[in-house]
């Protein structure tokens, strides 16, 4: 029975068959017609999926570029913010290599005024044949000119920043406050130098004076790199003509390298 069953339901299959093709055979225009629409429905269908796909990458695309330009904006932002915080960051170390260079200018010559005021007690000391005092006044004079000797180390060391970190600045640097004739100036200061040396030579001419000296021409002077009170007294004439001299000739290196046509003021 159910093989009967399956048998004429096939039969029936190829029966509907046979007669879908005998319409499509008997009604060609009919069938050719509905073939043309489904093609032109299938082609509109892949066209719109292609055009949704495209759509779907153009639209990646631009947040993609979108993402790029605004990371790089924000890199740029950095890089920018950096680079100011970089250019503050010099033009606060100029300023306060200018400052500090004027303070040990006007600083300096009140070592000088002191080891003028030591020598001048020097000499009382030596009239009054009072040996130990002279020897310290003469010491106290010696230290009172590596101090000036350093204050200009000092300034030759602010101006050598000064120069490197300029040329890093973008800007209009704050001029060097120091010019070579002020400079200059203070270079009456090696006739103090002088002084102290004729002081000492009096001095040593003296027996009692000589002997006291030799015990004390060792003593340390921790100042401007003397190892002893001896090589300050021999030295400290030629260090404050080599430090001013030096100092002078890099104010005018200075102001000739930040502008060729500067000139000494």
């Amino acid at each position: 029975m159910d093989g009967w069953g399956g048998g004429l339901y096939f039969l029936f299959l190829i029966a509907i068959v046979i007669g879908l093709i005998v319409l499509a055979v008997q009604y060609w225009q009919i069938t050719v017609s509905i073939t043309a629409i489904a093609i032109v429905i299938y082609l509109i269908s892949k066209a719109m999926k292609n055009a949704a796909a495209e759509r779907r990458r153009i639209e990646a695309e631009a947040a993609r570029r979108k993402a790029e330009d605004e990371l790089r904006l924000r890199q740029e932002e950095i890089q920018m913010r950096q680079y100011q915080e970089q250019q503050d960051s010099f033009r606060r170390q100029l300023i306060t290599l200018c400052d500090n260079s004027v303070w040990l200018f006007e600083t300096v010559p009140k070592y000088l005024r002191e080891a003028e005021h030591q020598l001048d007690r020097a000499d009382v000391d030596f009239g009054e044949g009072a040996f130990a005092p002279f020897w310290d006044a003469v010491e106290n004079a010696a230290v009172n000119l590596g101090r000036f000797c350093e204050g200009f180390q000092g300034i030759n060391t602010n101006l050598m920043q000064y120069a490197q970190v300029a040329k890093q600045y973008a800007g209009t640097p704050p001029g060097f406050p120091l010019a070579r004739q002020a400079v200059q100036k203070l270079g009456v200061s090696r006739s103090t130098a002088d002084r102290m040396r004729v002081t000492v030579r009096t001095a040593q001419r003296n027996f009692q004076f000589a002997t006291i000296y030799e015990q004390r021409k060792t003593n340390q002077i921790l100042v401007a790199g003397f190892g002893s009170l001896a090589q300050a007294l021999h030295e400290t004439g030629n260090r404050i003509a080599a430090s001013i001299g030096s100092l002078a000739d890099s104010v005018s290196g200075l102001a000739r390298s930040l502008d060729p046509d500067a000139r000494d003021s």
